[in-house]
């Protein structure tokens, strides 16, 4: 009977030990690409603010860069300032814009905000990998 235990208790470990190898494994390749995820929606709501202009053509590249590693989901919200001359002296307030085909040059002191995010997940992918990757980006345009 004390064997029996031994070879139980061998047998735990050994399957213990597999599944850590391959959680750990898997678990740094997916913070690796939320890592780029990150990185990538920063340098493009940078040149966004940059260059301040938003192409219809780039968003789209940028979509597609974004799926090639994974099942995410992009918004890209640009606040617009406009200014108002009222009673009590100028009013600013701010729209938001719908967006369309073609280009859109951004006016100095709009918003932008870049949202990005997976997919929800299975419950078991949940638990062993964490929550879904969300990233959010942006800026003032100066």
């Amino acid at each position: 009977m004390d064997a029996f235990g031994r070879m139980i208790a061998v047998s735990i470990g050994t399957i213990g030990l597999i599944f850590l190898l391959l959680f750990y494994r898997t678990a740094s390749v997916r913070w690796q690409k939320a890592e780029t995820i990150r990185s990538m929606s920063r340098m493009y709501a940078e040149r966004f603010l940059q260059n301040k202009r938003i192409s219809h053509a780039e968003w789209e590249t940028f979509q597609a860069e974004i799926n090639r590693l994974g099942n995410y989901r992009a918004e890209l919200t640009v606040y617009e300032r406009r200014r108002f001359e009222g009673e009590n002296g100028r009013i600013y307030l701010f729209s938001e814009w719908e967006q369309t085909d073609g280009e859109k040059i951004l006016s100095e002191g709009s918003y932008i905000r870049l949202l990005i995010t997976e997919q929800p997940k299975g419950k078991l992918e949940t638990v062993l990998y964490g929550e879904a990757c969300t990233v959010l980006a942006g800026g003032r345009v100066s």
